[in-house]
């Protein structure tokens, strides 16, 4: 699972209001300015990665200036959940983790599990055994982060709480979890039987999506997302296109609100034909790109 190039190609598209940036773009920027159709005070859009090795984390002064001066933080959920009410929605409301699996495929797990994490097999049984698949997936992805990680989430939410203030979430935990319920059975399945084949290769690929991002290439990492997610189980109309659609309907009023605005989301929902880039772009207002690197 990964849950986050320019090609020799790219194409130019024309919405009501004027001309949308080409797919890819050769700007970069994690971090882009919104301006225009009567915007007063300063708004930005910031592409996070939710989980990165510390050492390689990068929050300027720059941008912690930014967030403390906007009037408003919004970010995909409002606050970090409670981890209570969030083991209560990994958690199967009926039968087994295992009954997602046949015979040869559960004797596999237990292979893994023995190998990898060191558990017996009741053991691992007793852990996993009423946990939806993602949450399995998830623990397997923590694996890969060897040492002292980093989150822009818990950054943000940490600066806003400093400022007596709370962000306003595009979505809820539930709706969140929701988008992994929807899958089939055997796509869930696979989800897992996909993360323990690849678990030896899951910190490389951590570490190329890390390169990426600090790259700032917005369209790179999200072709880089596409490209290894073709094959896999998370169909990215779920994901990204239907999400971002639904965000944009939050967003509009509050880029027409007069208040300065800070909007943090992953950044594989920035860049893409569909990506809320463009999106923002196709209601008529001018994206300009402030590399990070540019003021550390």
């Amino acid at each position: 699972m990964k849950a986050l190039l320019l090609s020799g190609w790219i194409f130019i598209v024309y919405a009501a209001w004027g001309q949308v940036r080409p797919f890819p773009s050769v700007d970069r920027g994690l971090l882009w300015k919104i301006s225009g159709r009567g915007i007063s005070e300063d708004c930005y859009v910031f592409g996070t990665m939710h989980v990165m090795d510390e050492e390689d984390f990068l929050f300027p002064r720059q941008l912690d200036s930014i967030i403390r001066q906007a009037d408003r933080v919004v970010m995909e959920l409002g606050e970090m959940p409670d981890p209570f009410k969030t083991l209560q929605l990994l958690t199967l409301k009926e039968g087994s983790f295992f009954d997602y699996f046949t015979k040869k495929e559960t004797s596999e797990l237990i292979k893994w599990a023995k190998q990898t994490l060191h558990l017996e097999e009741a053991s691992f049984r007793s852990l996993v055994d009423h946990l939806k698949p993602f949450a399995v997936v998830q623990m397997i992805t923590q694996l890969a982060f060897q040492g002292n990680i980093a989150s822009y989430e818990l950054t943000i939410e940490r600066i806003v709480k400093e400022e007596n203030r709370t962000c306003l979430g595009l979505e809820t935990v539930e709706e969140q979890i929701g988008f992994f319920d929807q899958l089939s059975n055997d796509a869930q399945k696979l989800m897992v039987l996909d993360a323990i084949a690849n678990s030896n290769e899951l910190k490389e690929e951590m570490d190329t999506l890390q390169t990426l991002y600090l790259r700032e290439n917005i369209d790179s990492l999200y072709m880089h997302i596409q490209e290894q997610e073709a094959t896999g189980s998370f169909p990215q109309e779920i994901f990204l296109d239907q999400r971002n659609t639904k965000w944009i309907e939050i967003l509009r009023p509050l880029l027409q609100s007069n208040q300065g605005v800070f909007i943090a989301v992953g950044a594989g929902h920035l860049g893409g034909p569909k990506g809320i880039l463009r999106k923002i772009e196709e209601l008529g207002y001018t994206m300009t790109p402030i590399q990070l690197q540019s003021f550390r």
